[in-house]
């Protein structure tokens, strides 16, 4: 018999994160459920990154923040881009490449159709396709089109009151993934660093689907020396919830 207990409501387990001196009012919101979305605040104003619950206004309004002004996706899937209309007066981006998948259903359906049409192009191709390999689609539409403003290509920079977001390329998360590095007005110090489904475990970066898969035993890496710290949960955490160390994983 299938289950007839609720969804968790969206919940705010991690709090507020401070990202800057009190007087600089700079707040970054952590909403989490099954998947996680962040809102940056100031003065204000705010930024919504990835939207993954259908709640999400009714969280913000209920806590008296504002309302984004613009929502950024580090990458499209149904788990992270429910917005659908919840927000008509933001601008939503997404990586150049996915504006199909995100915001027109019949264009991506004849994209990601399940047919390899050319296997004999295998030795130049490896079967990549616009949204998949070798007929097997890898990217997901939303259950719901974006009304999308725009894109945005790894090396640009969105420009936000006093701050920057860079866009940074995440080829090891999906073929069009990115992350955003948060700076305050043209300093080259990181305040924090957004890259969607990856984590901070110990001095690795983990693919959370990986983890879920396997529990712990795939990692993409150590992250690079520039990145900063602070844009990372505590080892052993993803934001916000804290993840039991698996017995034979590095201390």
């Amino acid at each position: 018999m299938p289950s007839t207990a609720k969804k968790p409501a969206l919940s705010h387990t991690a709090n507020i994160i401070p990202l800057g001196p009190a007087d600089d009012d700079l707040t970054l919101h952590v909403l989490a459920q099954d998947q996680t979305s962040y809102l940056l605040v100031h003065h204000g104003r705010s930024i919504l990154i990835d939207c993954h619950s259908a709640a999400m206004r009714s969280w913000i309004a209920s806590r008296g923040l504002p309302m984004p002004e613009m929502i950024l996706h580090t990458h499209v899937g149904p788990e992270h881009c429910r917005e659908a209309d919840l927000f008509p007066d933001a601008r939503i981006l997404v990586p150049a490449g996915l504006e199909d998948a995100a915001a027109d259903n019949e264009a991506y359906r004849k994209a990601a159709r399940p047919v390899w049409d050319h296997p004999e192009d295998w030795p130049t191709t490896m079967g990549r396709e616009r949204y998949g390999v070798a007929g097997c689609p890898v990217i997901l539409a939303p259950e719901k089109p974006l009304r999308i403003a725009g894109s945005f290509k790894a090396g640009e920079r969105i420009d936000w009151q006093n701050l920057s977001l860079e866009v940074v390329p995440l080829p090891a998360h999906g073929f069009y993934s990115v992350g955003l590095l948060l700076r305050r007005g043209g300093s080259p110090k990181p305040i924090a660093l957004f890259i969607g489904d990856l984590f901070r475990h110990g001095p690795h970066l983990v693919d959370i689907h990986n983890l879920e898969t396997s529990y712990g035993q795939n990692s993409s890496g150590k992250p690079p020396p520039s990145a900063p710290r602070s844009s990372y949960p505590p080892p052993g955490q993803s934001s916000p919830t804290a993840l039991p160390r698996p017995a034979n994983s590095p201390r």
